[in-house]
């Protein structure tokens, strides 16, 4: 379900890039960063975090690492990481999803990505009928 959640996530960020792309900055929509500690490998997922400013330098696209703060205040806010608003948590031998509430609202964005999430499921994986060409890939 999780893994449904940020793949949606993810064409939502992809979605806002196109819709910013005349400004030059991008929104990284997926960074994994995997560090080594003592023997034991420990991976992080990060969505929609950096920012990037885009240049032609000739014919190379150029990445310019910006930061992890929306860069100009006139860009319109990028969508909200449902992941923010869930935790899961052991029951037994059940896993629970939890939906936390930071601010007045912020459930309901969880909500719609859920609904989405569980029309995905219930079609028994058939992403084909339900999913854009973007994200088919992803899951297969």
């Amino acid at each position: 379900m999780l893994s449904i959640i940020a793949i949606l996530y993810r064409e939502k960020l992809y979605e806002y890039n196109s819709m910013i792309k005349g400004t030059g900055y991008y929104l990284k929509p997926f960074h994994i960063v995997t560090k080594k500690y003592r023997g034991s490998k420990k991976t992080y997922y990060y969505y929609g975090k950096y920012w990037y400013r885009l240049s032609l330098q000739g014919s190379k696209l150029k990445w310019r690492y910006i930061g992890n703060r929306k860069p100009l205040q006139n860009l319109p806010d990028p969508p909200i990481n449902p992941l923010i608003f869930t935790r899961v948590v052991s029951h037994g031998n059940e896993n629970c999803l939890c939906i936390l509430e930071y601010r007045k609202g912020d459930p309901e964005i969880l909500l719609e990505y859920l609904k989405k999430a569980v029309v995905l499921l219930e079609t028994n994986r058939d992403f084909n009928k339900v999913l854009l060409n973007s994200l088919q890939n992803l899951l297969l």
